[in-house]
């Protein structure tokens, strides 16, 4: 008999039982409301973990949701042994949404569409850009940069939820003509970031 529990709860939320019967003709039973039709115990090839051929397993949530993340208990019973419990603490990764950007108005000149061409400007004009970033968990580090080479960045939380990192050019020269300024929100390193881009345009 094998039973999973989800957090501190002393409520199953899955069972397998195969007392009496086969591995292979064990009983499956799970919480519709809590797992809905997104769990199943699945039964794997022989390992030799410790040593043994015996079959493994495992319960696989698909898809995952935002609400599974928690820790988790594997109880399995044995007819002639001790039974044995298993903690795994499963952390759900959420990207944060598509980055914002503002000029220094606030006004906003690139949404969830992506990319902007912004301007024109004048040669000595100061550059002040804002990016506002929405949710992701862990909570997403922020970065700009300019044609591809990073800036120092200013980030603070404006509330919960919400970074903004702005980014300063204190004078634009000829050079940043169709300069491209990225902001891009990452949960992590290696972790796929997401970006939104403006194209300069100078006079």
């Amino acid at each position: 008999l094998i039973l999973w529990y989800r957090g501190s709860t002393g409520t199953p939320i899955y069972s397998f039982d195969a007392r009496g019967k086969s591995i292979q003709q064990g009983n499956h039973w799970s919480d519709t409301v809590l797992l809905e039709k997104r769990a199943y115990f699945q039964l794997l090839p022989g390992n030799t973990w410790g040593g043994s051929s015996a079959p493994g397993a495992h319960l696989e949530l698909f898809p995952v949701q935002d609400r599974d993340q928690a820790t988790y208990r594997c109880r399995v019973d044995y007819m002639l042994s001790p039974t044995k419990n298993t903690i795994v603490n499963f952390t759900v990764i959420i990207p944060p949404k598509k980055p914002e950007i503002y000029n220094s108005t606030n006004h906003l000149v690139v949404g969830q569409s992506g990319a902007s061409i912004i301007g024109p400007y004048n040669e000595g004009d100061p550059l002040d850009l804002i990016c506002k970033v929405t949710g992701g968990r862990p909570a997403p580090m922020v970065t700009w940069l300019v044609n591809n080479e990073a800036k120092k960045t200013e980030v603070v939380e404006e509330g919960e939820g919400v970074l903004s990192a702005s980014v300063r050019v204190p004078e634009l020269t000829r050079r940043h003509l169709h300069a491209v300024l990225e902001c891009r929100a990452y949960n992590f390193n290696g972790s796929i970031p997401v970006s939104s881009t403006v194209t300069l345009d100078m006079n």
